[in-house]
């Protein structure tokens, strides 16, 4: 949710690691409490401002993506989270089971 008083936001700074060969030419979509929020390409960052407490965020790349990682943030707060491929594009054991497993193809953690 957008936050409506500059005063009350918080900073929410979703980040794609540089890709390797799996998946550098495809944008991974940023979800927040449900919504597309935009798209990154390999090295890109979304900044949003939001309103305290707790959120849910997802990466997304077609039918997959990863889990959803919940953020709490207090006003004032920055979270940065780095989204990336789960894994290389050698590992196409990996691979396979993470296209099964739909939330599993992406990871999304919180780095600072």
């Amino acid at each position: 949710m957008l936050a409506p008083n500059e005063n009350q936001q918080a900073t929410l700074v979703i980040q794609r690691e540089v890709a390797g060969r799996r998946d550098s030419a495809r944008s991974f979509v940023v979800v927040v409490d449900g919504k597309k929020m935009g798209k990154l390409r390999s090295g890109d960052e979304i900044v949003l401002q939001v309103t305290p407490g707790k959120h849910r965020v997802q990466g997304r790349i077609d039918w997959a993506g990863s889990p959803k990682v919940e953020v709490d943030l207090t006003a004032g707060q920055r979270a940065v989270m780095r989204l990336r491929s789960a894994s290389s594009a050698l590992r196409l054991d990996q691979t396979i089971y993470q296209m099964v497993c739909f939330n599993r193809y992406l990871k999304l953690e919180q780095v600072e």
